[in-house]
């Protein structure tokens, strides 16, 4: 059994531009990421973007989530303005047929932004299938969802900057 992790390779980037002092327009962009290891390379070929939000209100929390299947629900202040999708990440250079363990793992907790930002987002989850099988070529493809939250603060001060979350992937067979 082989146990790869990719640490620190995938970047999620949350970005953000104020409509106005009661609004905030969220639109999660996931940048493009190959990693490879011992001749298995995992490559983000669709990033997660969980869509345009407008957050209403934080005087509880609210979340935005797209699972995997690109369900996506929205709660508490948080309104969904635009649709996103879920990531579509490839595996190759496997053996065929071959059952790999597929794991996302937060780096972080939180969001954090260069740029100072009173408000940031809480990761809560990310959301990956248990398991794909490779087909005959040692390829398998398969969706990354996830879910972050708001403060419940009451607060509104989001600055117009980039919330960056790193993620681990790690593939077991």
């Amino acid at each position: 059994m082989h146990f790869y992790e990719y640490t620190n390779r995938l970047f999620s980037k949350l970005l953000f531009s104020f409509k106005s002092t009661v609004r905030v327009f969220v639109l999660f962009n996931f940048m493009l990421v190959s990693v490879s290891a011992l001749g298995q390379e995992i490559e983000v070929i669709q990033p997660l973007n969980i869509g345009v939000v407008a957050i209403t209100d934080n005087d509880s929390i609210g979340s935005i989530e797209i699972d995997a299947e690109a369900v996506t629900r929205v709660r508490g202040g948080v309104r969904l303005i635009s649709q996103g999708q879920p990531a579509l990440v490839q595996a190759r250079g496997y053996e065929a047929n071959r059952r790999l363990f597929i794991s996302i793992q937060p780096n972080q907790f939180r969001t954090a932004t260069e740029e100072v930002s009173p408000e940031q987002f809480t990761v809560v989850s990310y959301q990956v299938a248990e398991f794909v099988v490779t087909d005959e070529n040692g390829i398998a493809n398969f969706n990354i969802g996830g879910t972050f939250a708001t403060s419940g603060n009451g607060s509104l001060n989001f600055r117009d900057t980039e919330y960056p979350a790193r993620y681990t992937i790690t593939v077991n067979y």
